[in-house]
């Protein structure tokens, strides 16, 4: 089982945005959670569709500790 994705927007081979389209076609995976990373405001990759059906964006850099808190409950970012 898989409890949270977290991917770059834009990564070497597949991008970000074709791995959540890629994920989401699952019907297994299609509820887990997904996160992009981007050291971009607004990429030009991440389209309406996939900012509207991603969990969080996150923008980079983060302090890793609030990544942390999030999973685990507490007050993040």
């Amino acid at each position: 089982p898989i409890d949270v994705i977290i991917a770059d927007v834009r990564m070497p081979g597949m991008s970000g945005v074709q791995l959540h389209s890629e994920v989401r076609s699952r019907a297994r995976y299609r509820n887990t959670p997904f996160i992009f990373l981007s050291g971009y405001e607004t990429p030009p990759e991440l389209g309406p569709e996939s900012r509207s059906d991603c969990d969080l964006f996150i923008r980079k850099p983060f302090p890793l500790e609030g990544l942390l808190q999030l999973f685990s409950g507490q007050k993040a970012l």
